[in-house]
């Protein structure tokens, strides 16, 4: 039996040494406060008692000292007879004081010498002629009595401390003896919940700190939790609140430096507080918390939230710039509403760039998970949306649980309501592509202040009733672009357009057949262009495409290094954009460099670390970034074109992760380059003899494709890119008699009923062919001029062949 316990206590001991660490001192208290505590300066006698309660002061040991603060400057001495201080402690049960409550008798009380003291410029140090031992359990009471008479008239000698007046606990009486000038004296009580900042010093144990490093594999009932290691510590509390709820006395203990926790509630707002096992070993400390929140319920087709009914925890709004109310209602009784922040926080908005990467502190957002792994074919997002004026929002498809905020990345749509516009719309979004997995669907929200708004209501996840645009294709003019696209049914359909870098309007273009020309553009300019059906009740997903207008002629003479966005500046270049295309001047010594990759998107890179060409070129084409540049070939009687460049890879990847090749009208000139090395490849020069293509425009496209997303730079870590370093164009124009035989004019351009053609040769033929090729119509005009009624046409591109004897020139024109 004696070796039982012997192991017992030796257990005992081992894991409370493991829970527990030595320190020689504790300060407890702020310094925001002046306080009567430990003694009353300004008084001829005074006397209190503070309680110090065992989950503040975290320790147990010896005590064989204390310092208390000074709210000013002291002189400094060092040491002091003590002859006016009597300084009692001892253990109590006493929770506070009550009014018309005594001191704690002085029997329940520890009496100390402290035969000196001390003084530096802001503390008062007293050593203990003899120790205490504090148990660690039990609240701590210090009595201090001032017996000698005397007072200070200096308000300036007070102490720092805590005071919390008329709120519980009482933990402090005070008793104050006041002197006046006819020798009478005067004693009053105080009650006050204050006490002064105080150091304890000694030897002492405290608790080995425990925080947790990491919550993962969260999900709508449980959680994973990650502590910090401490190697000297091996037993650890646990306890799952939810927010607003006091920490119970209950807990679980564990010697897991991981551990899940089960049976949560969803969408539910929790934390999760942990603290070593020290108070079974004499040592009380308080809990550290870590806030987190479990995921809503996944959703499965089809579902609908209308805000109407209980909260089904089946998505997950933050506390703060989100509420449901009736102000968000399309015509129903709630809807979600999404503000900004008020005064002062609103004064921190950028009001300049992209909304999203500027203000992120500013975004608030719904969030809900929903499950396309069973029976989806083609589900799509719809809610309703009004907005005020600069109030945006934008959505987000990520991974299932994928929290963070993404910047940098130019977005399909960013819903903006203009000054004059607010009614409710009503968006869809196709999830075709995610259709087998578990997503997160984020609906994010910045806006400036609490009256810019944004309402949403009735967010469905269902299969799409409307057809989706098929085949969407366009054909660029230097001021138009011209589309067309495949439905079955006949039916009204929707068009939009943005630049590249901008978000589109909420003026939707309404068209009724399946072509739609958007004209009057500027030249060379990048853009995003949208098409959606418009069916009977709903919309069905935009389908995109990225095209640009075409540049102006480059003029031989022609010479340009690429060290300078002046260079993209004289429309003489369209920039060839996709899903995750990015074209910077990035800083390389002196001067930048013009370089094509990739920026952030949802792409999916084709091919691995061995893609072949044709993986490159036709499999990633959403990882296309381009250049286009044209030259008139039908003025020209000799040219050449030197196009000089360089590429890198990135160190993850490999030289098969980025591809470079040059179309000339359509057609691949030359061979793909891969790069040799990783950064440090020598310039390439590719000279193209432009005598094969004169006699029309000549259409240039330097195309890169690469794997690497949103990070490119001139260092050994690299980067899927390429970099166009020069161009050159020579050659020489016709003679003023060949040019003026060929300066054949087309006007009006877009047309609508008739086109005018001038500067024909006589007996010229001409031929209109459509953009799937077909001769529409051909016949010889034998004047210098020409009219084409075109009234019948569908609105389009077409094309106008004129042969004057062996000279074949071609003009577009477009009918809308």
């Amino acid at each position: 039996m004696k070796h039982i316990l012997l192991i017992v206590a030796l257990l005992c001991v081992t894991i409370s040494n493991a829970q527990l660490r030595t320190t020689s001192y504790v300060t407890v208290g702020g310094t925001g406060d002046y306080t009567n505590q430990p003694y009353v300066p300004q008084a001829k006698f005074s006397r209190t008692q503070t309680i110090y309660y065992p989950e503040q002061i975290k320790f147990n040991g010896e005590i064989t000292g204390l310092r208390f603060f000074t709210a000013f400057s002291n002189t400094t001495t060092s040491p002091t007879p003590n002859t006016n201080l009597i300084f009692k402690i001892g253990h109590t049960t006493k929770e506070e004081f009550e009014s018309g409550d005594g001191f704690i008798a002085d029997e329940d009380l520890t009496e100390i010498g402290i035969a000196t003291y001390y003084a530096n410029a802001y503390e008062f140090i007293l050593i203990f002629d003899e120790s205490f031992n504090y148990n660690g359990i039990d609240n701590l009471v210090i009595d201090v009595e001032d017996v000698n008479p005397g007072q200070s008239s200096s308000a300036l000698f007070g102490w720092q401390g805590t005071e919390n007046f008329n709120n519980p606990p009482t933990r402090s009486r005070v008793r104050i003896t006041e002197a006046f000038d006819d020798g009478s004296t005067s004693t009053s009580v105080l009650y006050q919940n204050s006490f002064a900042k105080t150091r304890f010093d000694g030897n002492l144990q405290v608790c080995q700190t425990s925080s947790v490093a990491s919550i993962d594999n969260v999900t709508n009932t449980t959680a994973e939790f990650t502590l910090n290691e401490n190697t000297e510590a091996n037993h650890y509390r646990y306890v799952i609140t939810e927010a607003g709820e006091d920490i119970p006395e209950s807990y679980t203990v564990t010697n897991d430096l991981t551990f899940s926790v089960s049976d949560l509630l969803p969408s539910q707002d929790y934390y999760v507080n942990v603290k070593t096992d020290c108070d079974a070993f004499g040592v009380t400390s308080g809990y550290r918390s870590y806030y987190f929140k479990t995921r809503p319920n996944a959703l499965s087709l089809p579902y609908t939230i209308d805000f109407e009914s209980d909260f089904a925890r089946d998505y997950a709004i933050p506390n703060y710039g989100v509420e449901i109310n009736a102000e968000a209602a399309n015509e129903s009784g709630f809807g979600l509403m999404f503000n900004g922040p008020g005064y002062p926080q609103y004064l921190n908005y950028v009001d300049y760039g992209d909304p999203f990467e500027e203000n992120q502190d500013f975004i608030r957002t719904f969030s809900m998970d929903v499950d396309l792994t069973q029976n989806a074919i083609h589900p799509i997002l719809k809610f309703d949306i009004s907005q005020t004026a600069e109030a945006y929002l934008r959505v987000k498809i990520k991974a299932y649980a994928d929290d963070n905020v993404y910047t940098g990345v130019a977005e399909d749509f960013i819903y903006n309501a203009a000054y004059d516009d607010n009614d409710f719309k009503t968006a869809s979004i196709d999830l075709s592509q995610f259709v087998g997995e578990l997503i997160t669907i984020k609906l994010e929200n910045v806006s400036k202040s609490t009256t810019r708004k944004t309402y949403l209501d009735n967010i469905k996840i269902l299969e799409n009733d409307c057809e989706v645009i098929t085949n969407i294709a366009s054909v660029s003019s230097d001021n138009s672009i011209a589309l067309n696209w495949d439905a079955t049914a006949d039916g009204a359909y929707e068009v939009v357009a943005a630049e590249f870098e901008e978000n589109p309007s909420v003026d939707y273009i309404p068209a009724d057949t399946e072509n739609y020309t958007f004209s009057e553009l500027p030249a060379a300019t990048s853009y995003k262009l949208f098409v959606r059906n418009s069916c009977e009740t709903s919309h069905s997903p935009w389908s995109k495409l990225y095209a640009s207008t075409d540049p102006e002629y480059l003029e031989p003479g022609y010479d340009n290094y690429f060290n300078d966005e002046a260079v993209l500046e004289t429309n003489l270049f369209s920039v060839m954009h996709s899903e995750s295309s990015k074209l910077e001047f990035v800083n390389y010594s002196v001067y930048d460099r013009l370089v094509l990759h990739q920026r952030d998107s949802n792409a999916e890179w084709v091919g691995g670390d061995a893609t072949t060409e044709t993986q490159a070129w036709n499999e990633n084409k959403d990882f296309l970034t381009g250049l286009k540049f044209k030259i008139d070939g039908a003025h020209l009687s000799d040219g050449n074109v030197d196009i000089t460049f360089n590429q890198l890879h990135h160190y993850s990847s490999t030289p098969s992760n980025s591809w470079f090749r040059i179309l000339i009208n359509g057609e691949q000139y030359g061979p793909s380059y891969n790069p040799n090395t990783r950064y440090q490849d020598p310039l390439t020069t590719v000279s193209v003899d432009l005598n094969p293509y004169l006699g029309d425009d000549i259409t240039f496209e330097l195309q890169h494709v690469g794997r690497t997303k949103d990070y490119f730079s001139f260092t050994p870590i690299g980067g899927d890119g390429t970099v166009i370093n020069r161009i050159v164009f020579t050659g020489n124009a016709l003679s003023v008699e060949d040019s003026e035989y060929l300066s054949v004019k087309l006007y009006p351009n877009p047309a609508t009923s008739e086109v005018l053609i001038e500067g024909l040769q006589h007996q010229s033929e001409l031929t209109i062919v459509d953009v799937n090729g077909r001769a529409l119509t051909s016949f010889t005009s034998r004047n210098t001029s020409a009219s084409l009624d075109v009234s019948e046409y569908n609105l389009g591109l077409y094309f106008v062949e004129i042969k004057s004897g062996e000279q074949l020139q071609t003009l577009k024109f477009i009918k809308q």
